[in-house]
């Protein structure tokens, strides 16, 4: 359910020396309601069936373990009334991801990419960016999810996107995006334009003030200088 959206006011904020249009969004989410979502998605290839015949190949042997893997946490969350924290933890993360790109899809009216996830090689633990999106403006958006059962991990989301924009990662995962994305926006990316995400849980009293946290760090010093940014925090009421 959404809460609340808008887009920042940079003179506000004080953020006239960003290049970036910046974006928030807060929404709120049963979590046995995403976990069914989530589970659904992981079920459906269709998209596969949309690539060559090499890549579907590729893509099919590479889902095997992922699917597994995730299937075994959902399922023992929503049947396990005292899932452990690292369970929790993991799923939790999940919910981030699919909620994060959920957001920018249905808020921002970007196309979804598949949950990264799905198709990278490692089958858990992703190595680079967990959730993408195709902006209205042919940019492609690379997210980050973080969840914490206790706090508000903004600072890690964004200290995890300026650490993989470093390390080249995005430019790593755009031989898979090119299968999901418009020839525009693999332009646009050629040239430097693109845009990043923080979906973030909230566990706090007053959501507004923690977005506006996460508005003001003074951690965003990459991500500023490109295109789109958008900040989700994401409410997780418990099954």
């Amino acid at each position: 359910m959404l809460v609340s959206k808008f887009e920042v006011d940079k003179n506000k904020y004080d953020l006239s020396t960003s290049n970036a249009k910046l974006f928030v969004c807060l929404v709120s989410v049963d979590a046995s309601d995403s976990i069914a979502s989530i589970i659904k998605e992981i079920n459906d290839n269709s998209w596969i069936a949309k690539l060559d015949i090499v890549e579907q190949i590729s893509y099919e042997a590479r889902l095997k373990e992922t699917v597994k893997g995730i299937m075994q946490n959902c399922v023992k969350f929503n049947s396990d009334t005292n899932c452990d924290i690292y369970d929790y933890s993991v799923v939790g993360e999940y919910i981030i991801s699919k909620e994060g790109r959920r957001a920018l899809v249905g808020e921002f009216n970007h196309f979804a990419i598949p949950l990264a996830e799905l198709w990278k090689e490692k089958s858990s633990g992703n190595p680079g960016f967990d959730y993408h999106s195709e902006s209205t403006t042919n940019l492609i958006i690379f997210g980050e999810a973080k969840y914490n059962s206790s706090s508000n991990p903004y600072t890690n989301a964004i200290s995890q996107v300026e650490e993989f924009i470093d390390k080249g990662k995005d430019r790593m995962e755009l031989t898979d995006l090119r299968n999901f994305v418009s020839n525009a926006a693999i332009e646009n990316f050629k040239q430097s334009k693109k845009g990043f995400s923080i979906a973030f849980s909230i566990k706090a009293q007053n959501p507004d003030e923690i977005i506006n946290n996460a508005i003001l760090s003074d951690k965003i010093n990459k991500i500023k200088d490109y295109d789109e940014f958008y900040i989700i925090g994401v409410i997780i009421n418990d099954k």
